[in-house]
C-alpha cells in the first residue's frame, strides 16, 4: 500500500513517485496539490543569513565526510545556490555487499530524493520549480521508519513539501557507507542516477551552506571532513574594476562609540578604497571613516564631526605587492588605533566620541553619491584586487550575507 501527500503554499505542483525497479526514470506525472500554511517554525533556517557557505566550481569539486552508519531513519538538509539545473547535492553509497544508497540531486531545476533500501528505488521529487535561478534555496529530505511496518519519505524545498509513505519491505536500517559525498563524487554512481544526470551534470556547480546529516551540522571545518577537492570558502570577493564594491546595508545602528573593523586585502593597485563607513547624510553631515591605499601605503581618513584626521603607514615597501595583508581599525570613544599586519600605528584622539553612521559599509569601493566631495579628493575610486574575512564588531560580513549588495565587476567566492 502506498500513500502520497503533496503540500505547497504556492501554485507549484509537486509529485512523489514510487518504483521498485532498478531502471527507474525521473517521473513527470503530477498529482493534485492541497494547500497548507507553513509558519516560521516549520521553515527552519530558510530566512537565516548564510554565514559560512562554500562553493564548488569544477567537474572535480566535492566534499567527503565520514559519518556514523546503520540508521533506520535518515535526515539530510542544506541550503544551496546555483544556475546549473542539474547536479549531485549529496550521496551516501552502499557498504560492502549492499546495493543500498541515498541520493539528493538537482534535475531540470527540481530536487529528487532517491533511496534504494534493498527492495527497489523509492523516488520523491518536486516538479515545475526553477531552483537554478541563482537564489538561495533550502532543502530537507527525510526517511523515517514508522512502527516497523512502513517508511515515510518527505522532501521540503523552500515552502513546498512532498511526502510519500510506503510499506516496509526488508530491513528497516539502510546498509549504507559512512562516507557522505557533498556536491559531487569521485566514485561511480548507481546507473539510474548516472544516466539521469549525464556525464556533464554529475557535479554540482554553485554554493552550499548549512549542511546537515541526521541533524549533525557539517561544515568545511568539521572534524568529520575527510577531504575537500576544489572547494572555495565564500568569504572572498574579487574586485575587477575600480568602480566595483560590495555594500552591506544597515549593518550597525547609528551613534556608535565603539567600533572594530577587520579585513584582509591583496592587490597590486596602489590607490583605492578598501573600506568606507558612510555618513548618515552626506549633504548635512561630515562623519565618515575610510581605509584605503594611497601610493601603496595604508591610510585611514576619518571625521567624527570635529575635522578630518589621518593615520597612515610609513613602510619602505608597498602594501600593493600582491600579498595578503591584515588591517584592524579599533575605535573606543575618542581614540582610534590602527594595526596593519604586525605594525601598530600611533593612536589618534578625536574631540568627538560618537559617529553619525547610516549603517552602511562599503568594501572595495563606494558609490560616489555616498561620499563627501572632500573625501573623494583622497579616495576617488576603489581598488582592483581581493578582500576576505571582513568583520565588524566580531560579526562576519560574508559577500553572500543577506544585506550585501554587489556592483558590477565583483566576483564572489573565488580563489585569489
Amino acid at each position: 500500500t502506498t500513500t502520497t501527500t503533496t503540500t505547497t503554499t504556492t501554485t507549484t505542483t509537486t509529485t512523489a513517485t514510487t518504483t521498485t525497479t532498478s531502471t527507474t526514470t525521473i517521473s513527470t506525472t503530477t498529482s493534485a496539490p492541497t494547500t497548507a500554511t507553513l509558519g516560521p517554525s516549520t521553515l527552519g533556517f530558510i530566512d537565516q543569513d548564510r554565514e559560512a557557505p562554500f562553493c564548488l566550481g569544477t567537474s572535480t569539486s566535492y566534499l567527503l565526510m565520514q559519518l556514523e552508519k546503520g540508521f533506520s531513519s535518515s535526515q539530510y538538509a542544506m541550503a544551496f545556490r546555483t544556475t546549473k539545473d542539474r547536479g549531485l547535492l549529496m550521496f551516501n553509497g552502499p557498504e560492502a555487499g549492499s546495493t543500498n544508497y541515498v541520493a539528493l540531486f538537482l534535475f531540470n531545476g527540481n530536487i529528487v530524493f532517491a533511496v534504494d533500501g534493498g527492495s527497489g528505488i523509492e523516488l520523491i521529487q518536486t516538479t515545475e520549480l526553477n531552483l537554478a535561478d541563482g537564489n538561495w534555496h533550502t532543502v530537507e529530505a527525510n526517511r523515517t521508519v514508522i512502527a516497523g511496518i512502513a517508511v515515510q519519505y518527505s522532501l521540503r524545498v523552500d515552502d513546498t513539501v512532498v511526502t510519500n509513505t510506503v510499506q516496509l519491505s526488508g530491513s528497516s536500517a539502510l546498509r549504507i557507507s559512512e562516507l557522505l559525498y557533498i556536491g559531487g563524487t569521485d566514485i561511480d554512481l548507481p546507473l539510474t542516477i548516472a544516466l539521469t544526470l549525464g556525464s556533464d551534470g554529475i557535479n554540482f556547480v554553485g554554493c552550499i551552506d548549512e549542511v546537515e546529516s541526521d541533524f549533525e551540522p557539517l561544515t568545511i571545518e568539521s572534524q568529520l571532513l575527510v577531504r575537500a577537492v576544489s572547494v572555495t570558502t565564500c568569504n572572498t570577493a574579487r574586485f575587477d574594476e575600480a568602480a566595483s564594491f560590495v555594500r552591506f546595508n544597515n549593518i550597525v545602528p547609528e551613534l556608535q562609540t565603539e567600533t572594530v573593523l577587520q579585513f584582509q586585502f591583496k592587490t597590486q593597485d596602489e590607490n583605492g578604497i578598501l573600506a568606507f563607513l558612510a555618513p548618515h547624510d552626506n549633504t548635512t553631515q561630515t562623519d565618515f571613516v575610510y581605509v584605503g591605499l594611497i601610493n601603496g601605503q595604508v591610510v585611514v581618513l576619518q571625521n567624527l564631526g570635529d575635522g578630518a584626521t589621518t593615520i597612515q603607514t610609513m613602510s619602505a615597501t608597498s602594501y600593493a605587492n600582491d600579498r595578503w595583508h591584515r588591517v584592524t581599525l579599533a575605535r573606543t570613544q575618542e581614540t582610534t588605533i590602527v594595526i596593519v599586519d604586525q605594525t601598530v600605528l600611533p593612536p589618534v584622539v578625536s574631540g568627538d566620541t560618537e559617529f553619525n553612521f547610516m549603517g552602511d559599509i562599503y568594501i572595495g569601493g563606494a558609490l560616489p553619491i555616498a561620499q563627501t566631495p572632500a573625501s573623494q579628493a583622497y579616495f576617488p575610486r576603489g581598488i582592483t584586487g581581493c578582500m576576505r574575512n571582513v568583520q565588524l564588531n566580531e560579526q562576519a560580513l560574508s559577500p553572500t550575507h543577506e544585506t550585501a549588495q554587489t556592483s558590477m565587476g565583483v566576483a564572489l567566492c573565488v580563489a585569489c
